[in-house]
């Protein structure tokens, strides 16, 4: 039988972490079931944060304009910062 999907992703999520030099920010890993935009803007608006930071897949401006991406949701609607990264 095949592992859920939602097991599989905090081993993927402490390997992408491993190496980096956090310093003193606290990490705080966590997954959730849904929609992926919903699940962040709860997560936002639960929490209390300096700073949401969201990677970016790269699709270009074109493409992520008609595809309406996760990334464009979070920062139209969250109260707090949020910076993308490549």
């Amino acid at each position: 039988m095949q592992k859920p999907l939602h097991s599989k992703m905090l081993p993927l999520v402490t390997a992408s972490l491993a190496g980096i030099d956090t310093g003193n920010v606290p990490i705080e890993k966590k997954q959730k079931l849904g929609h992926p935009t919903t699940a962040i803007l709860e997560e936002i608006e639960n929490g209390q944060f300096d700073l949401v930071v969201m990677g970016s897949r790269g699709y270009g401006t074109i493409s992520g304009s008609l595809l309406g991406s996760v990334n464009q949701r979070v920062l139209s609607s969250a109260e707090y910062p949020v910076m993308i990264v490549k």
